[in-house]
């Protein structure tokens, strides 16, 4: 099986709607949950193959975050209200051929509350393994790599060695990075 067609089957299957687009808005690629949403018009829908927001006020709102969209993630909330809403993470990704943007769409429960990405969702995102996530979480507490290495028993290089692979996975050159990167994951998940 090939990276693509792994990356490919892993993203058809993710439980969260995930969509790209291109500048335009016109929909390249959904998976089958994005297809569900899409297709319940609730908050987010798809016309004549352009994503928008159902939320006529909310409409520039998602349209500006598609084409100011960059490599680093992006949040806003789309939808009338609590119950009907929308939080939505854009990100631009750069392809041979063109330049697309992947959002992240995350309902509201029925009721109020969002059903968001917790920061489990994030280690799954950015493919970071048990041991850089427990360093991810020491980074955002404000820990030193030393006292890192103290909690976690690991030598010094080797806690080096992950905030390097961790930076890497999740395209950031420094702890402000990784604090901005991680704030909707963990504003979402209650700051767990």
């Amino acid at each position: 099986m090939s990276v693509e067609t792994s990356v490919g089957f892993w993203a058809d299957g993710a439980p969260f709607p995930m969509v790209l687009v291109d500048n335009a808005r016109q929909l390249q690629w959904r998976n089958a949950a994005a297809a569900r949403l899409l297709v319940s018009r609730n908050v987010v829908v798809m016309t004549d193959g352009v994503v928008d927001a159902v939320y006529e006020p909310h409409q520039d709102l998602l349209r500006t975050q598609i084409t100011s969209a960059t490599g680093v993630m992006s949040l806003r909330i789309v939808g009338p209200n609590a119950d009907s809403a929308c939080l939505v993470l854009a990100q631009r990704l750069s392809s041979p051929r063109q330049e697309l943007v992947m959002l992240i769409l995350r309902p509201c429960r029925p009721g109020g509350g969002m059903d968001g990405v917790s920061t489990a969702d994030m280690r799954a995102m950015f493919r970071l393994t048990t041991t850089e996530y427990k360093v991810v979480k020491r980074l955002l507490s404000a820990e030193t790599p030393s006292d890192i290495a103290a909690t976690l028993n690991i030598k010094i290089g080797t806690i080096r060695t992950h905030v390097r692979n961790i930076y890497a996975k999740m395209g950031v050159t420094s702890r402000e990075g990784l604090i901005t990167r991680c704030l909707p994951f963990a504003w979402l998940d209650g700051g767990r």
